[in-house]
This record gives C-alpha cells, structure tokens and sequence, in this order.
C-alpha cells in the first residue's frame, strides 16, 4: 500500500488495486474526531491523488463527535450523510468525476504503532471476511460502543 505522510506520521494507506477484495480503497487515521477540522485534509489528499474533488461523504455517527449536514471544504459546502447500524468505521466518498472510495478509519486516538499497523491492514485482501472494527479490536483499539 502506499502511503501519504503527514506531519512526520501516516495518516493514509491505499490499495494496491483499484480496490481490495475486502471492498475497501484504503484506510485514514484522522488527528481528531470532528469532520469539520479533518475532512478538508482528506478532500485535499483525494484531490493531490488525482480523485477530484469530494462530491459527497457518508459517515457513522459513532466515529464522530459532530454530525453536521455539510462540510465546507474549499468554499464548497460537501453534503454529508450519517448511518448509525452499517459500515463501522467505514467513510465512503463520493468524488465529483464519479469515483466511489471507501476508507477505514483508525480511531483518531489509538496509539500511533497501532494506527501504523491498522493502516498496513485496511484494505488487506489477505484478510477476506474480516471486518474493519473486527481488524482494529484485533490490533487492541478500544472501540467506542455502538449505537442501537
């Protein structure tokens, strides 16, 4: 996978393919869990790897401490859509040329050898089956109760 690096620590991990047998494009490891500070970081990374720009985000509320409806990102106000019983932690973005990526994200607080390895891990396809929450608890994430 390759890597972006960002302050001296990956944040980013890519597959190798246009996507893994695990359905998953790569993984994210955000330094806070407010979409308001962190989203136009990635929309610039998707935008410096040749994605375009973020069309539309789709996220659960469990990662998250604020739930907005949109995002301003480039004095453009992205829609954001919240599911609370599918995909954790899983964010899917929509790409305004049409391209759909789904990412991992890494609890922004897991400690950073962990985030490193869960990053490594994200879109594995030798792990086929293997959720990402079930990847992260396997690497000793404390993971934040599900909403029901």
């Amino acid at each position: 996978m390759a890597r972006v690096r960002s302050g001296g620590t990956d944040r980013f991990s890519w597959a190798e393919d246009a996507r893994s047998e695990a359905g998953v494009d790569g993984g994210w490891w955000p330094r806070c869990p407010d979409p308001l500070r962190e989203l136009p970081t990635l929309a610039a990374v998707l935008a410096e790897r040749g994605y375009g720009p973020i069309a539309h985000v789709q996220a659960n509320v469990d990662d998250w401490v604020r739930h907005p409806t949109a995002v301003t990102v480039r004095g453009v106000a992205v829609p954001m859509t919240w599911f609370t019983l599918l995909f954790e932690h899983r964010l899917i973005v929509r790409c305004i040329t049409g391209r759909r990526l789904t990412l991992t994200v890494v609890p922004f607080d897991i400690a950073e050898s962990r985030a490193s390895t869960a990053l490594r891990h994200a879109a594995d396809a030798d792990s086929p089956g293997m959720s990402p929450p079930a990847r992260l608890r396997a690497l000793g994430a404390r993971l934040r109760p599900r909403r029901h």
